[in-house]
């Protein structure tokens, strides 16, 4: 799993070291889900769970801490609009349908993952997708 660094103004607060965080699993056989390290396969069922917060060791952390600075200030959190955007075509021609869930960031610690389901049927190259992290349409991340 590889993650780019979006240009721009990071924006994060003092101290803020949470990151947007991936795990993917391939539930190809539903009895045996695999968690997956490396390359995605063709013809295969995925799960991606993403959240924000520490890195750890059993995720795929992007490199940019999140930009938690250019969220209003807060007591309580923000609710996030989460984007999964694929930027491949089927063999139809066709692009994957792009995907929309939410998180709640609490104002510190982990939020709770956003779980987005895809496949890579037909899918010549690698897979690729965009995720967008918006809030109240403005995008963070």
């Amino acid at each position: 799993m590889l993650f780019r660094s979006a240009a721009g103004d990071a924006g994060e607060k003092p101290g803020e070291q949470r990151r947007l965080n991936c795990s993917v699993i391939d539930v190809s056989d539903a009895a045996a889900p695999l968690r997956v390290a490396g390359r995605l396969a063709s013809e295969r069922a995925y799960l991606i769970d993403l959240d924000i917060g520490l890195p750890r060791a059993t995720a795929a952390s992007a490199p940019e801490v999140f930009p938690s600075g250019r969220l209003p200030a807060s007591d309580t959190g923000h609710w996030l609009d989460l984007f999964f955007v694929p930027l491949v075509r089927a063999a139809s021609g066709r692009l994957h349908t792009p995907q929309q869930g939410r998180l709640f960031l609490p104002p510190a610690g982990d939020s709770q993952p956003c779980r987005f389901s895809f496949r890579t049927h037909g899918v010549r190259d690698e897979y690729r997708a965009r995720i967008l992290i918006v809030h109240e349409t403005r995008v963070l991340q």
